[in-house]
């Protein structure tokens, strides 16, 4: 199912920046895509990038990477760390966004061509304070990587930035083996504020 969250994609209102509203990383991303479109056709901006992603060889080092690939904005990464079946929510209470992979790669898009946003940051703390756990209703090969404490760090040029402090992220990830090989993918995210 698809996210009606965008709404009309040319020319929307920048609201999001003057109202200050702290949602989740992805509301924000979501709104991000809506002031990055319009009829111009601005110069893509400089995107500086961290260094190469992890290999996603365990689930701790795939959400690593998937970390990694938002902070670069980087929207062919986050399109191969997650599984195409994958789904995600973010909860701010009384809100719930509800969103699919295609909402995730067209918000990175977007966020790489708006010309005011500088950096993204994304501190998921240690990975020795996440927790790693299965859930019997899922599916035998599943787990799930826990994550306390995410700050998230969007800043613009024009001064304002969003920030998102004290999420909890909840990675639920299956292998997927290649012959000898066995990479992770998340198939589900959720985050709770």
């Amino acid at each position: 199912m698809q996210s009606n969250v965008l709404g009309p994609l040319c020319r929307p209102p920048r609201r999001y920046r003057l109202l200050g509203v702290k949602r989740s990383l992805i509301c924000f991303s979501m709104i991000g895509i809506l002031a990055g479109c319009g009829g111009d056709d601005p110069a893509k901006p400089q995107v500086p990038t961290l260094p190469p992603p992890l290999v996603r060889t365990t689930p701790q080092s795939t959400v690593m990477y998937y970390a990694t690939a938002w902070q670069n904005r980087d929207s062919t990464r986050v399109d191969s760390v997650l599984a195409d079946d994958y789904q995600g929510t973010s909860t701010d209470l009384p809100l719930t966004l509800s969103f699919v992979k295609s909402d995730e790669i067209r918000a990175l898009h977007y966020m790489a061509l708006d010309t005011d946003l500088t950096s993204v940051q994304v501190n998921l703390g240690p990975p020795s304070s996440w927790i790693r756990d299965t859930y019997s209703s899922d599916p035998p090969d599943w787990t799930v990587v826990l994550v306390p404490n995410t700050q998230i760090q969007l800043r613009y040029s024009t001064g304002v930035d969003v920030v998102v402090n004290n999420a909890t992220n909840k990675f639920k990830l299956k292998p997927t083996v290649v012959g000898a090989d066995t990479t992770w993918e998340i198939v589900r995210w959720e985050e709770f504020h």
